[in-house]
């Protein structure tokens, strides 16, 4: 069972290191086909992918596991429709702010991806049902198969001298026909007429679940949209080409914040001090790890910079050791909030969460306004600092209680 358990809990790393590859691979060809501009516009438009599967995955994805039937049985089946009907509103909003924003090629872009949404929303609704039925190597086959279809795609448009709008397509029409693919090995455990019932299901559940999402996507994304507000498309290039860039170390902390959960909370049941210490020395490990994965990203810059993003590097070079700085504080504050959500404080946490959103908002924007991207960056490095002592300071006051166990929440 134990073997098992793991087992399963890699095929999860696996699938999401995947997951994460199909947007890196096309970041990465979208720097070296399109002018500066346009990778900007893709970053954006990749931005936009990222917020939308975050509301899907608060519909049907984590509240999937938290209270989905595996097998699909009752109002489950209706939680891949629902992925796909917040595919198609998103898709709506997307195609009427982009349409109003930009015009040309870029146009075509976000009509392109408007278009996929809901079936890139579906591919990934799908994973989750693999998570709950224990087939988490259908997940990973799914997104392995969207990692190479993509790279076929991009090696045969690589042979000519590709438009944004076909970058797009060669990025996400792979996840839409996976998804396609998907949904017929899943026909049984998907039900449309469950779809109702499946809102009304989850309705407690869903509303804090997209609060968190909503809060994670401003802030994660915020920076790049408040770039591109005051420096325009060269800006969202800058910052995109330094996520590219600093990718291991997003990997690091996505991958901590999973693995992180079951010592941190082990180490809660032998009280404050342990679960102190706990969250210390994880915090120490994430950033020294950052940290250096940062410097040897920032030494290799110059050549690994325009190896990976061509021309793109030269509005990258100086956002990027910013940019390493900002990840290495966001590293350090995955412990404490660990630390706060397995205490079973998770409104806290987003309530925590939402306070910072407005500093982080008019950091953002004043960065911006001062030194284009680079000043947005140095922003974020000082909201990330204020965030860490802020975490730190609520995981201690709450741990203050936890000589009584039922503190320990699930």
């Amino acid at each position: 069972m134990r073997r098992a358990l793991a087992s399963q809990a890699l095929l999860k790393v696996l699938d999401q290191a995947l997951s994460s590859t199909v947007n890196l691979l096309g970041s990465v060809f979208a720097a070296w086909a399109l002018d500066v501009e346009e990778f900007g516009a893709f970053g954006l438009l990749v931005a936009a992918y990222l917020a939308s599967a975050g509301l899907g995955r608060a519909v049907a994805g984590d509240a999937l596991l938290l209270r989905g039937e595996p097998g699909g049985t009752g109002p489950t089946g209706g939680a891949v429709g629902a992925a796909a009907l917040v595919g198609v509103v998103c898709g709506a909003l997307v195609a009427a702010v982009g349409l109003v924003l930009v015009d040309g090629t870029a146009a075509d872009g976000v009509l392109v991806l408007s278009v996929l949404l809901p079936l890139l929303l579906v591919q990934d609704s799908l994973r989750y049902v693999a998570y709950l039925d224990g087939r988490a190597l259908h997940a990973a086959a799914s997104s392995a198969g969207w990692v190479v279809l993509s790279l076929l795609a991009m090696l045969l448009l690589a042979q000519t001298s590709p438009s944004l709008p076909q970058v797009v397509a060669a990025w996400a029409v792979p996840g839409a026909v996976v998804g396609v693919a998907t949904l017929r090995l899943y026909r049984r455990q998907v039900q449309p007429r469950q779809v109702l019932p499946w809102f009304i299901h989850t309705r407690r559940l869903t509303p804090p679940l997209l609060g968190d999402y909503v809060i994670v996507a401003i802030a994660q994304q915020g920076l790049l949209y408040a770039v591109t507000w005051t420096t325009g498309l060269s800006g969202a290039a800058a910052v995109r080409g330094a996520l590219v860039l600093l990718g291991p170390i997003n990997v690091l902390v996505a991958g901590a914040s999973t693995s992180l959960v079951p010592r941190i909370r082990f180490s809660a049941v032998e009280g404050r001090a342990a679960l102190l210490r706990a969250c210390a020395s994880a915090s120490g490990v994430l950033v020294v790890s950052a940290a250096v994965s940062g410097a040897v990203v920032l030494v290799l810059g110059p050549v690994f910079g325009q190896l990976v993003l061509g021309r793109s590097w030269s509005v990258v070079a100086p956002v990027l050791p910013y940019s390493a700085v900002a990840l290495s504080l966001f590293a350090a504050t995955v412990a404490p909030i660990t630390g706060v959500r397995v205490l079973g404080r998770a409104g806290s946490a987003t309530a925590l969460a939402a306070v910072l959103l407005a500093p982080t908002s008019v950091a953002f924007v004043v960065g911006a306004a001062l030194d284009g991207a680079r000043g947005a960056v140095i922003g974020q490095c000082l909201v990330a600092a204020v965030g860490l002592v802020a975490w730190w300071l609520l995981l201690a006051r709450l741990s203050a209680r936890l000589g009584d166990p039922h503190q320990v929440g699930a």
